[in-house]
């Protein structure tokens, strides 16, 4: 059940932050926000919890696109193989971006899937953002169709790929204005993993750029 509530019996994780990137240069530091994250599955896709103390959020507005302010990405690739990398293969490899609710208490499923930079769709089922005192919780379990797949098997032994991040706003939600969002609140994001082998390139190995920032864990 997608309700906002960690699934019974799973355990919750420190994200530790890394590859702190700013719309500001020079860098400001990076906001104290802590993350705490379950991922598991199911015979039939990936379930992702994030718990986020952050009490001011600023998520972007509905005519701009979700990364403009505070929000949640997440990164699959299906079988965990890199058939074009460091593209996204064009097939069973998206982005999932989910807004961050807009107040104190009103859940909401607005987002974007996106074909690593393409935007595909509006993300509005199979997730929830859900506020909490002092932050919000994003809940979301990925299946065969939300991949745009025709059938989606996982078992122990599979190999998956994934990477999370977390778009942060500006502490009073005052605009930094980008070329795809003029009325952007974004300050930066944080990601569970990058590829230091590119810290040196745009996107600095971020998987918003590139494949191989994902991690490749085996299912258990």
């Amino acid at each position: 059940m997608i309700d906002g509530v960690l699934d019974p019996g799973l355990r919750m994780r420190t994200l530790v932050p890394i590859g702190w990137q700013s719309n500001e240069q020079p860098l400001p530091p990076m906001p104290d926000v802590p993350v705490q994250v379950s991922i598991a599955y199911r015979p039939n896709g990936l379930y992702f919890f994030l718990d986020i103390s952050d009490p001011n959020r600023f998520p972007a507005l509905m005519q701009e696109v979700a990364y403009c302010g505070d929000s949640v990405e997440l990164y699959i690739d299906h079988d965990g193989v890199l058939d074009v990398a460091p593209d996204y293969d064009p097939i069973g490899a998206l982005q999932f971006i989910g807004r961050a609710p807009v107040d104190e208490t009103t859940p909401r499923s607005d987002g974007e899937v996106y074909l690593p930079t393409t935007l595909l769709h509006a993300w509005q089922t199979g997730f929830v953002a859900t506020p909490r005192p002092g932050g919000y919780t994003l809940e979301a379990f990925i299946d065969a169709t939300a991949m745009g797949l025709g059938s989606w098997s996982l078992a122990s032994g599979s190999h998956v790929g994934i990477d999370l991040a977390l778009g942060l706003s500006t502490a009073d939600g005052s605009l930094v204005p980008l070329v795809e969002c003029p009325q952007s609140t974004r300050l930066g994001q944080f990601f569970l993993q990058v590829d230091e082998s590119m810290l040196q390139v745009y996107g600095r190995g971020a998987p918003y750029k590139t494949s191989t920032a994902l991690c490749f864990p085996a299912l258990q």
